[in-house]
């Protein structure tokens, strides 16, 4: 997505000198050449001095800039030692999280609906307290607030019961970024844009926030932090946690347009929106306009009918299907966005060579919707005129494929056995256990699907099977797990 108001200070297009290239050794890169360049440009130019750059610019990606690309001011990573990959998916897990929150703080916060458009937006900082993630998230559209604030506290009761995240954490204080409006924040209502009938986009034009981060913050347990993070990597976190200044009215001078902020009327009320603004700077990107018509959802009449119905469109090829079976309430942007998609997608390919002839779920509730978990499978496979029927069933942990009259059963235990035959020799031997477990206790739990209810019709969410899959496997690991991974990686 590009960042906000096109070419801001962070706004790589401004520079296209600004590419990976080779570096010289004993020379700087030509990004840092520029960045040194900018850096004293701000010094001594004519723009005042509020913002606070770091000792070198980020660099990664071909962006350069003072901040990583989605604006998170995280900083340069800790050195990489032997625990390098456990320490970064777990800080990634949780930075993602704050990430979510500075962009909804900086962008999208409103603590509930209101009137117009440009109030909805213009209340952004009323949640802007420690890095409320759960707080923030609950200002969206009550749909995108649903879907997002669950997967955040589902999350973080999984990180919880690892012990990776200390028990007393809260999912509205993760971020360790505290932020303040310094100068009122102003919305111009004539350079506002009205995308559709429930659709605003409402132009941020003027304003200062002030902002900093404090990477201990972030309420790591302490058996957890001990045992990945040494000292110095730690000084070297805090030292480099950014502050700073982001005048508003400098980023719109810069850029030619307003900061526009997605707001969706809901029951008469109007609330920011996360999903269609990056939508909105998507579309700018690709230099597409919004369709003048929607995808109408047409759901089904059960959680099982949705699955199939979403499977026989993506056999078909058809996107207007899928679309179709979509949740017409998280992902009303899909449907605002379906004409346009299917018009790029070209005409339908060839459908697969397969048909489901049998889909049998087993359900189960989660947050915001029903798990679907297969039980029983038949497919019909055409193949050059070869007709193949192929079944899969569920007898408790075990599955029985059945093809061309053979039958095969496999279970968790079968699993297991054929993994310690074939760990590669790299991966410890103290730690080939503890992976194992976490494999057969995923293959026992199963994957699944999310569908969710909306006005008695039944729709398949992509959003929750997404964060219902890593929770699933979150759910798969126990705290011995962990310890005995970190034991086996060894000292720091």
């Amino acid at each position: 997505m590009t960042y906000p108001g096109q070419g801001g200070p962070n706004d790589p297009g401004n520079y296209p000198q600004w590419q990976q290239q080779p570096p010289v050794p004993g020379q700087p890169t030509p990004g840092q050449q520029d960045w040194q360049q900018q850096q004293q440009q701000w010094q001594g130019g004519p723009y005042p001095q509020t913002a606070q750059f770091p000792q070198q610019p980020y660099q990664g990606q071909g962006h350069y800039g003072p901040f990583p690309p989605g604006g998170y001011p995280g900083g340069r990573p800790p050195r990489r030692r032997k625990r390098g990959l456990i320490v970064g998916l777990v800080v990634a897990l949780i930075a993602v999280a704050g990430g979510v929150a500075t962009w909804l703080a900086i962008s999208l916060s409103s603590p509930a609906g209101a009137e117009t458009p440009s109030e909805a937006a213009n209340t952004m900082l009323a949640a802007v307290q420690q890095g409320d993630v759960v707080g923030m998230m609950d200002s969206l559209a009550p749909a995108e607030s649903a879907v997002l604030s669950d997967m955040v506290t589902d999350y973080v009761d999984e990180l919880k019961r690892l012990e990776i995240l200390d028990s007393s954490a809260d999912p509205e204080k993760l971020s360790g970024v505290t932020m303040e409006a310094t100068e009122e924040l102003v919305f111009d209502d004539k350079r506002a844009k009205k995308i559709n009938d429930h659709v605003t986009m409402a132009a941020l034009t003027d304003g200062t926030i002030r902002f900093s981060s404090d990477f201990d913050q972030i309420p790591l347990a302490k058996k957890f932090k001990d045992a990945v993070i040494d000292p110095q990597d730690q000084a070297e976190l805090e030292a480099e946690s950014p502050s700073g200044t982001l005048d508003i009215g400098e980023v719109v001078q810069r850029g030619g347009e307003p900061i526009y902020i997605a707001t969706v009327n809901v029951d008469g009320e109007w609330y920011p929106s996360l999903f269609y603004t990056i939508a909105y700077y998507a579309l700018q990107d690709a230099g597409e306009q919004w369709p003048s018509s929607s995808t109408p959802a047409v759901g089904a009449d059960s959680p099982n009918a949705a699955v199939k119905k979403l499977i026989e469109g993506v056999r078909t090829s058809d996107l207007q299907k899928v679309i179709e079976v979509l949740p017409p309430d998280e992902m009303g942007v899909l449907h605002d966005l379906g004409p346009l998609l299917i018009e790029k997608a070209g005409p339908p390919r060839p459908p697969l060579p397969f048909e489901v002839t049998k889909l049998e779920t087993d359900e189960e509730s989660v947050s915001g919707g029903t798990r679907l978990t297969l039980r029983e499978l038949e497919v019909v496979i055409n193949d050059d005129g070869v007709t193949r029927q192929i079944s899969v069933t569920k007898d408790g942990d075990c599955y029985t494929v059945q093809a061309d009259g053979r039958s095969q059963r496999l279970c968790a235990n079968d699993l297991a056995d054929r993994m310690r035959a074939d760990v590669p020799s790299d991966i410890p031997p103290q730690a080939v256990e503890p992976i194992i477990e976490v494999v057969q206790n995923l293959f026992t739990k199963s994957l699944g699907v999310v569908t969710v209810e909306v006005d008695g019709q039944h729709y398949v969410s992509p959003l929750r099977t997404y964060g219902d899959l890593g929770l699933t496997v979150l759910k798969s690991i126990e705290p011995h797990h962990v310890q005995t991974l970190l034991d086996a990686i060894g000292p720091r």
